[in-house]
């Protein structure tokens, strides 16, 4: 374009100043003047469209870096789509290997209970034939029956009706004969007889794909079992939770008393814990001096919410980051492996209850696995309660601004204060 311009501009320059030569015209002041100001013209002309040249060149690059990031941006959101399938993927595979390991205890134990009702059962057998050997007769022959009666049925010919009628007869005189030499013995005339203990199931754990309420019974044993190895569950429970030792009394700086603000705490947690899952708060933050029912509300909690079927782990936070450097700096690949297991738990359960918050080292691994534990259970949506002697404001020197933001905005803080129970308990026996 600006070629093409030159060109014709300094033609008609030329051509002008041709015909004033050929009149034979001397080029007067004036004319000097205006050939400059045309030639002038035609400089900012020439450079005005170069501009606009580079202006056109560099609005078509821009356009094509926009369409490229374009399609950056869709291969990005496409990536992302998929990495969120996966984790949601990989969240429900760790779901279904806990239920399979609840399951799996939970199994055990009903084949140990199985083993031990038949190995009941045995003995009483050998017992009451011991005092009655006329049973045993009676059981070889009802068990003989049964045959004969399969037997009979299988025949042919006018006579099988009367076959299988008449040891029909057979077997329920043999079997009156048998519950009267119970009944003398002070037994149920089934006591001898082989029933599962649970009638839904028999005795397998589940009805169809869903899994039988014994098992779940046995699962949830099992789990306060293992609970009760670091948390000493014992006959700690809402029902036994007592107002008594909090004072009345105003405390200073607050607004109100520490019984008053212990009746708040309980109601908190025990709606929580009762209603699992759906309570308007996901997670709790307990804090305060120690002795004051941090722990006692803590195994409260953990106590219900097993106790309705959902999978809880209690461990301190020394434990729990101890776990975690084992899982990244371990040696040994055993133990590596077990570390793994259960950071796997920490990071999965369905409510975690992380004790004693701040008792451990603060080093920059323990920050990144803090967070990587608060961020991960949050995103996966499990619930989380922690206990902490540090008030929030050492919390937040303590820790990294982004745990503190998190402890502060996803966690209902429930401040404890008044005197130390455990002290006055003492002081009371």
């Amino acid at each position: 374009m600006a070629e093409d311009l030159e060109q014709r501009c300094g033609g008609l320059l030329s051509a002008r100043q041709a015909v004033l030569e050929s009149e034979g015209v001397q080029a007067s002041e004036e004319l000097e003047l205006l050939r400059k100001a045309t030639e002038e013209e035609y400089e900012q002309s020439i450079a005005a469209v170069k501009k606009t040249e580079n202006d056109l060149e560099n609005i078509s690059n821009i356009i094509q870096k926009v369409n490229r990031l374009k399609e950056t941006e869709t291969v990005f959101r496409r990536l992302q789509k998929q990495l969120a399938q996966a984790a949601a993927e990989k969240r429900a595979l760790e779901q279904k290997r806990q239920e399979a390991v609840k399951a799996a205890a939970g199994l055990a134990r009903l084949e140990e209970e199985k083993r031990r009702r038949e190995d009941e059962r045995e003995l009483l057998r050998r017992q009451t034939y011991a005092r009655e050997p006329r049973l045993a007769q009676l059981d070889r022959r009802l068990q003989g029956t049964m045959a004969e009666l399969v037997a009979a049925s299988l025949r042919k010919g006018e006579n099988a009706g009367d076959a299988v009628r008449a040891i029909r007869d057979k077997n329920l005189e043999l079997q009156q004969e048998r519950a009267v030499l119970l009944g003398a013995l002070g037994l149920p005339e089934d006591a001898l007889d082989d029933k599962p203990a649970c009638p839904k199931c028999s005795d397998t754990g589940w009805v169809g794909a869903n899994m039988c309420a014994c098992l779940k019974a046995l699962c949830t044993e099992e789990q306060i079992r293992e609970l009760s190895k670091l948390l000493d569950l014992g006959e700690q429970s809402f029902d036994s939770f007592s107002l008594d030792y909090y004072s009345p009394l105003p405390w200073p700086g607050e607004s109100l008393s520490p019984r008053e603000n212990m009746e708040f705490i309980f109601d908190v947690c025990s709606s929580y814990a009762r209603k699992f899952g759906r309570f308007y708060f996901r997670n709790l933050f307990l804090t305060g001096a120690p002795g004051l029912g941090k722990t006692f509300l803590s195994a409260c909690i953990a106590r219900t919410v097993s106790e309705s079927g959902f999978s809880v782990v209690y461990d301190t936070a020394v434990n729990i980051f101890t776990r975690f450097e084992e899982q990244k700096f371990a040696r040994d690949r055993l133990e590596a492996g077990e570390a793994k297991d259960e950071t796997r738990r920490y990071l999965g359960c369905d409510l975690l209850i992380l004790d004693d918050l701040g008792s451990e080292l603060s080093t920059p691994f323990v920050q990144s696995a803090l967070y990587t534990l608060i961020n991960t259970r949050l995103t996966a949506d499990k619930r989380t309660v922690i206990s902490s002697n540090l008030t929030m404001d050492q919390v937040r020197a303590r820790y990294t601004p982004q745990i503190a933001s998190r402890l502060e905005g996803e966690y209902r803080v429930l401040p404890f204060y008044g005197e130390d129970i455990r002290l006055l308990r003492k002081q009371t026996l």
